[in-house]
């Protein structure tokens, strides 16, 4: 039995306008879902919300829906009325201001094929109120405000830090962190593995030059990108973290040896080396 709090009883004193549910040979036996008839000018509740349309159809009360009916008759509604009802909402009203005028002076109803409540189906949930996604971006974080029904919220990926990301902690220092991305004063152009050939910019070996196996996939492992810098680099040649305010970066992240060994002067500061050790030794 579908609930029908704001609208009209269904007991056996109804009127002739009030909503009510067609026999049970009417219900459908393939898809296992119930008819209910809206007059116009009436309202319904329905459980489940968009979620339990199954099909909807508005038009003449003298005609009959979903069959070959002449033009003018009626139409079926079915995307329009999910758009009305949309996430959350379960009444629906049988009025010509939210579902239109397909016949023009006439009488109408508006016929529901409902899921029952007890349907064996998922049930679709989402987290209340105002979402904030934060997620990963060049070495950093970065926020949003999404809806709740965001496809890639969808998901549960396993991750590592799945459960160490999700702690009080953890939620202060990525809020810190996004704060701080989008107050700094210069961008790291970060470089994809796909762009970054087959040797590191820093030792000049092959990214996978420690490993023992040779693979596409073994050769992502042993890759990186520098937080300072963006270069993709081994890992041997990024084992320096270091933070870097500029860049947003507050927490110690890694960098490569270039950056790490750059003086204030840049690379100029490298040029310099062999006239150094020549120093040195005279």
């Amino acid at each position: 039995t579908f609930d029908t709090r704001g609208s009209t009883s269904l007991g056996s004193t109804e009127p002739a306008d009030a909503p009510r549910l067609l026999s049970r040979e009417e219900v459908s036996a393939q898809t296992k879902t119930a008819l209910v008839e809206v007059i116009e000018g009436s309202s319904f509740f329905i459980p489940g919300g968009s979620k339990s349309v199954h099909m909807a159809w508005w038009g003449k009360k003298s005609a009959k829906p979903w069959q070959q009916n002449k033009v003018g008759d009626g139409q079926d509604i079915t995307e329009k009325l999910k758009a009305v009802l949309g996430v959350g909402g379960f009444m629906v009203n049988a009025s010509i201001n939210s579902l239109g005028d397909p016949c023009p002076g006439n009488r109408k109803k508006l016929v529901l094929s409902l899921w029952p409540p007890d349907a064996d189906r998922p049930e679709d949930l989402f987290v209340p109120g105002v979402v904030v996604w934060i997620y990963r971006y060049c070495g950093s974080l970065q926020g949003a405000i999404v809806p709740c029904d965001t496809p890639a919220l969808r998901r549960i990926w396993c991750d590592k830090r799945m459960v160490t990301d999700h702690s009080k902690l953890a939620y202060h220092r990525a809020l810190l962190t996004v704060r701080a991305f989008r107050a700094r004063k210069r961008t790291v152009r970060w470089k994809s593995f796909a762009e970054a050939g087959e040797y590191c910019p820093c030792c000049h070996s092959v990214f996978d030059w420690r490993s023992t196996t040779r693979s596409r996939k073994q050769r992502s492992v042993w890759m990186t990108n520098c937080r300072a810098c963006g270069q993709v680099v081994c890992t041997s040649c990024s084992s320096m973290r270091q933070s870097d305010q500029d860049a947003g970066i507050i927490e110690p992240a890694r960098i490569c040896d270039s950056c790490a060994w750059r003086g204030p002067d840049g690379g100029a500061a490298l040029q310099r080396l062999p006239e150094i050790f020549a120093a040195s030794l005279a």
